[in-house]
Formats: C-alpha cells, structure tokens, sequence
C-alpha cells in the first residue's frame, strides 16, 4: 500500500495481554532486522521495549486513548545505556537514521478497497524479512477485528521459510486462519526450501489441499515420501507441462490440466506486455 510504511509500535486494542503481545512481537522484530541475537541482548531489547511503553504511559490491559506509542528512536536510546549493546544499536542505526527507515514510518497506508496487496520486491536483504513479518503482524491483526470473509494469499512462501520467527508465524496463520474466517494460500516456486525448513511439514499437515506443478528430480525424494506418490504420479510431475499438475485433497491425487480462459489469456497477455 503506497509508500508508507507499517507501524509497529501503534497499541489500539488496550484489552489484558494486547500489551505483552506487541513487546514480544517487536522484540521478535528486532532480531530479525539484527540478523540474530543472543539471549542476552534479546532480553535487552525486550526490556527496552517495555521500558519505552511503560514511559509513554502504557499499562497492561489500561485505555490506550491519548496515549502516544514510542518510537524505534526511544528504544534506541535505552539500548545505548545498556552495556554490550553497542554492535546492536550500531547495526540499528540503519533502521533509525539511514536508508531503512521508512520500515518504521509511523501512520502507512491503510487497506482499502476490495483487496490490498503488499510488494516487497526490491527491498534489500537486510529489510526484507523484517518487512515480510511485518505483513504478517499487520494481516494477522486485521483479521481478529475482521467479520468478512478473506482470502490471504502469500506468493515466495519459501522466503518466509528461511527465518525460524517468520516460519512460525506462518504456521501460526495456518493453523487458526479458518477461525478468523479467512482462507490461506501459500505459492512457492521451490518446495524443496519449504519442505527443508523445521517447520515445512507443519504447513503442509495442516493444509485442506495442495497443487504440485513440474517438479525438479531433485525434490522428487521427498515430495514422494511426503504425498506417498506412484511411481507414475512421480513420472507425471517430472514432465508436466505448462498447466499440468496434480491435486491433492483428502488424501486423493489427481491429475489435471488448467487451461486459461479468454479473458485470463488476455490478462497475462496484458500483464507480460507492460513488462
């Protein structure tokens, strides 16, 4: 949505544990934009976090009206009186004064319309899962407060797969999706990435139904331990065309072919066109 960014920080929902909630979110947040931290230095953040709500007047389970959320400059601060904090607010500072501060640009585009998609293409390693959790937490919030039904569709499921917190996450959306009246559909160009991660197999358990395109003869392995596929299926997914895969719902497979209709012809048409 636009330019802006999501705000992480902002606290609407004053309800007990919504405050617990978004220190343990953004402490997660924190060791994604570091590219890890220790024990210690997570639980530092997590008392810096607190520490700056808890001065901004936010109380566990307390009004949130009037209340102004803190910012990544306040959490910053506090991290610089900790001691062995320097290399974390050093590889921070890029999030606070430098190119990747538009991650926590403070009142982002909101959704509107029939559909919102977020793009992340382009952005550079150091702010892409950051950005990608970010998504997360945003659909994942909207959708408590939602009662229209939502389809949630995550294209290169596999880059959310290579961090352990944004992996489970998307489990997490997963698991209870169909609780907040939205479907989930996860696209993914390398299975073997997804299925590789500790928590690929979950994702698929908990899936209603899958579609296999033309797999590489590498991945093939354990695609076939996994959907206990025939030899032929395999054969079937090896050659597959453009178009061809195979179904699998309720432990059924199925073969098929889809063949674009004439006004989805002319929209990829279109679409490869303006590129």
């Amino acid at each position: 949505p636009g330019t802006g960014g999501i705000d992480p920080f902002a606290l609407a929902d004053g309800s007990p544990g919504a405050l617990s909630a978004r220190i343990a979110m953004l402490t997660t947040l924190f060791d994604l934009l570091a590219g890890g931290l220790s024990p210690i230095r997570r639980a530092g953040v997590e008392e810096a976090v607190s520490f700056a709500y808890a001065r901004a007047g936010f109380a566990d389970g307390s009004a949130t009206q009037g209340l102004t959320a803190p910012r990544i400059t306040d959490i910053q601060s506090r991290l610089r009186l900790a001691r062995g904090m320097e290399p974390l607010t050093i590889r921070l500072e890029r999030f606070v004064s430098g190119s990747g501060r538009w991650l926590f640009k403070a009142g982002g585009a909101e959704a509107t319309g029939a559909s919102t998609a977020y793009v992340l293409a382009g952005l550079p390693e150091e702010e892409r899962a950051g950005a990608m959790f970010l998504v997360l937490d945003r659909i994942w919030s909207s959708l408590a407060a939602s009662s229209v039904p939502t389809l949630v569709v995550v294209d290169e499921a596999w880059w959310l797969m290579h961090h352990a917190d944004t992996a489970r996450f998307l489990v997490r959306l997963v698991k209870t999706a169909r609780k907040r009246l939205a479907g989930l559909t996860l696209i993914t160009q390398d299975v073997g990435d997804v299925l590789n991660s500790p928590d690929g197999d979950a994702l698929i358990a908990n899936s209603a139904l899958q579609i296999l395109m033309r797999q590489a003869p590498q991945a093939m392995p354990r695609l076939t331990d996994l959907f206990r596929l025939t030899r032929a299926e395999q054969s079937w997914l090896l050659n597959a065309q453009r178009g061809e895969g195979l179904l699998v719902a309720q432990g059924k497979r199925v073969p098929f072919k889809s063949i674009a209709s004439d006004e989805e012809t002319r929209l990829i048409a279109g679409k490869r066109a303006a590129r």
